[in-house]
């Protein structure tokens, strides 16, 4: 049987590789924690930019005062999967329309 950390590790380098679809985790209070090189490309932000920030930064201006990306996070929550489509902002500005996919962490840490 492999170890946690090979199995991670083998998840880790699969997601650096892709590079067409826009891949990211966040922790328990929607804070992205890694973003992939198709994250970058499709949404212009290095992940230094973005790593530490909170998931609604993607959202349109609109979206954000609406309160759209807490209702889709609180979807994912309830739902346990949530897939959805809506508008995104670039670094650029421009929008664009994908569908999104969230899944709440089910990771836990112990001491």
């Amino acid at each position: 049987m492999k170890s946690t950390f090979f199995k991670e590790r083998i998840a880790s380098n699969f997601i650096a590789q892709v590079k067409e679809y826009a891949i990211f985790a966040m922790d328990v209070n929607w804070v992205v924690e890694t973003w992939n090189e198709g994250a970058e490309r499709l949404k212009g932000y290095k992940e230094d930019e973005v790593v530490g920030k909170y998931y609604g930064m993607l959202f349109t201006e609109e979206d954000q005062r609406n309160g759209a990306p807490e209702r889709e996070l609180e979807a994912a929550k309830q739902q346990e999967y949530y897939v959805g489509k809506g508008w995104r902002r670039k670094k650029d500005g421009t929008h664009f329309w994908p569908t999104s996919r969230s899944r709440p962490s089910t990771t836990t840490t112990t001491n």
